[in-house]
């Protein structure tokens, strides 16, 4: 995709650097122009001070529609662009003061003029200017109304065959097409907008932007080509090789070494300075291993189509990004990644992955992220802020232990997956498993200290099991439209809850309570609660459930124990006991039993009950209401 400038006010501004001296010039740019008659800038080095002290160099279409190149105050100019369309439009220039010849391919016909311009230019000002531009002249004028695709500038003085190869070239050819490297180089093929950089490594990188957009045209006559060749940029590029070996490439921009369709590849280790960018790109390949990768800014392994591919450890310093993508590939292994602020490992389409430690210190995030990958395993991720693990379509999935220290949040989220196994979660302050349509899911234990809160969220899953749960301010685990769900243990200092909903053959163990306890059924068949004890107050409701067994049901203190049962059969209770009241309320009944003994106060109201029994000692004094209610035996 190229980028569009609307004619009026958008512009990409770069950081001018300075030229050599006398240069030999080139410039060569694949551009649409979207209308006629007007001033169109394509490039303009210079001064931003909006007067009329010239380019240096400057590219660009005449409000009569010919191209011109200008230094300083003169400019030359030649042909005739009167039509909208995909053009190649550039100049060239011997050092010194010489006679530029321009250059124009009308790509819809494929047809190449070559003219000199009508006079002579002088050298450009080597010093760096004020600001370098695509899209505007000297700050305030002539805006370009069309897309820019690509503007190169070489110190050569490229011949016309030269030119036209060089425009059919392959992007990464083109850098080189004039035996040495560009003095500027930038593409603007983004699918989204961000800065651009000068692939020449000068520096010229984007400084600042007002508008342009993603173009919905195509760009024609444009492909990437088969690797990077800028001989500056430390680059190593091997096409159709076995066994070969890149040994370490070290740039102070970027640095990168691909390989295509090899078997058994070895790639060194590469080192990028200041803000550089490291890459390891392989494709078609078997059996590949990349070596470790160092940036300061950013490091970046990918392997695409590969088998068995190894990638090693990668560290960025300052606030580094690692990451180590990994596409269409099969048993790959990815080595720790480390940074001081972000630590990333992703797989797209892996069939089973490894990925060893994440570690981000100070305020890092830490996230292993997998997608549409089968039996994946993920290591121990730590942070002192956040650790996140997360997986989407993924089969057997395993998520090793999840730690955040200080004020962080632990998350192991799981969607759409089969049979997950999430591992402990420990945090200072909240951790959270989620797990989403998933099948045969086992959920380790939560331990949060202080004011921590824990969460086992599952929605829609079979056959779950939530270990226990302990927190000092409060832990739930909770279960929705889930068969034969098991909840362990739940322990809390403040409260708790234990939930479930439209489930299945589910069962509650026991929960204990300082202050209030709460087990709560809706819609289930077969449901076993087992003891709730509080110091103030247990609550057990049972709504439309079939085959109930609610165990013993305790308060201590000045506690209130209420169980609350609504269009149920075959429900039993055991005993209450409580120091103060136990209240038993029934609706729409079938074969309702209780046992209650050491019950100061027992309130028994039955509504529609069929088949109730009370048995009980020690309960002075009682009272039974009871309507609709037929076979009452006390």
């Amino acid at each position: 995709m190229a980028r569009t400038f609307n004619g009026t006010s958008d512009r990409i501004t770069f950081t001018s650097v300075a030229l050599p001296s006398a240069p030999a010039l080139t410039i060569l740019a694949l551009v649409y122009r979207a209308s006629t008659g007007t001033y169109d800038t394509i490039y303009y080095r210079g001064p931003q001070d909006g007067g009329f002290g010239g380019g240096q160099p400057a590219l660009g279409i005449t409000s009569g529609d010919a191209l011109y190149v200008e230094i300083g105050v003169t400019s030359r100019t030649a042909f005739n662009i009167s039509s909208a369309g995909w053009y190649w439009l550039g100049f060239t220039k011997a050092g010194g003061t010489a006679t530029p010849r321009l250059h124009m391919q009308n790509v819809s016909t494929g047809a190449w003029t070559h003219t000199n311009g009508g006079g002579t230019l002088g050298n450009p000002t080597t010093a760096a200017q004020t600001a370098e531009e695509l899209g505007r002249w000297n700050g305030a004028y002539d805006f370009f109304d069309g897309d820019i695709a690509s503007c190169v500038m070489w110190n050569a003085n490229l011949s016309d065959q030269q030119v036209e190869a060089a425009a059919a070239m392959g992007w990464h050819q083109q850098l080189a097409a004039s035996g040495s490297t560009p003095l500027r180089a930038w593409l603007l093929d983004q699918g989204a907008l961000a800065n651009l950089v000068d692939w020449a490594g000068t520096g010229a990188n984007e400084s600042s932007r007002s508008g342009t957009s993603i173009s919905t045209r195509s760009v024609p006559y444009f492909h990437w080509g088969s690797g990077p060749l800028i001989p500056a940029a430390a680059a190593s590029g091997v096409t159709g090789s076995a066994a070969v070996t890149l040994a370490a490439a070290t740039s102070t921009a970027t640095g990168i070494e691909t390989m295509t369709g090899m078997a058994g590849p070895s790639l060194a280790a590469l080192a990028a300075a200041g803000a550089g960018l490291v890459a390891n790109p392989v494709s078609g390949t078997a059996g590949p291993t990349l070596a470790g990768a160092t940036a300061a800014a950013s490091g970046t392994e990918t392997i695409a189509g590969a088998v068995a591919s190894t990638l090693v450890a990668m560290t960025p310093a300052g606030s580094g990004t690692v990451a180590n993508p990994v596409t269409g590939t099969a048993g790959p292994s990815l080595a720790d990644a480390t940074a001081t602020g972000l630590g990333t490992e992703t797989m797209t389409g892996a069939g089973g992955p490894a990925f060893a430690a994440v570690t981000a210190v100070a305020s890092g995030t830490v996230a292993a992220g997998i997608t549409g990958s089968a039996a994946p395993a993920l290591a121990p991720v730590t942070s002192t802020a956040a650790g996140v693990e997360t997986m989407t379509g993924t089969g057997a999935p395993a998520l090793a232990a999840v730690v955040a220290s200080s004020s962080g949040t632990v998350a192991n989220p799981v969607t759409g997956t089969a049979a997950p196994a999430l591992a402990a979660v420990a945090a200072s302050s909240s951790g959270a498993e989620t797990i989403i349509g998933v099948a045969a899911v086992t959920l380790a234990g939560h331990v949060a200290t202080g004011t921590g809160t824990i969460g086992d969220g599952i929605s829609g899953t079979a056959a779950p099991v939530l270990a226990s749960v302990t927190a000092s301010a409060s832990g739930a685990e909770t279960i929705t439209g889930a068969a034969s769900a098991t909840l362990e243990s739940l322990a809390v200092a403040a409260s708790g809850l234990e939930s479930i909903a439209g489930s299945a053959s589910a069962i509650l163990a026991p929960a204990v309570v300082a202050g209030s306890g709460v087990e709560t059924m809706t819609g289930q068949a077969a449901v076993t609660v087992d003891d709730v004890t509080a110091a103030a107050t247990g609550t057990v409701t049972i709504a439309g459930v079939v085959a109930v067994t609610l165990a013993v049901v305790t308060a201590a203190g000045s506690g209130t124990v209420t169980v609350d049962v609504s269009g149920s059969a075959a429900v039993t209770l055991a005993a209450v006991t409580a120091a103060a009241t136990g209240h038993i309320g029934a609706v729409g009944v079938m074969a309702l039993a209780l046992a209650a003994s050491h019950t100061p106060t027992l309130t028994l109201a039955a509504s529609h009950t069929v088949g109730l029994s009370l048995a009980g000692s020690h309960l002075p004094p009682n009272h039974l209401t009871a309507s609709h209610t037929p076979e009452v035996s006390l």
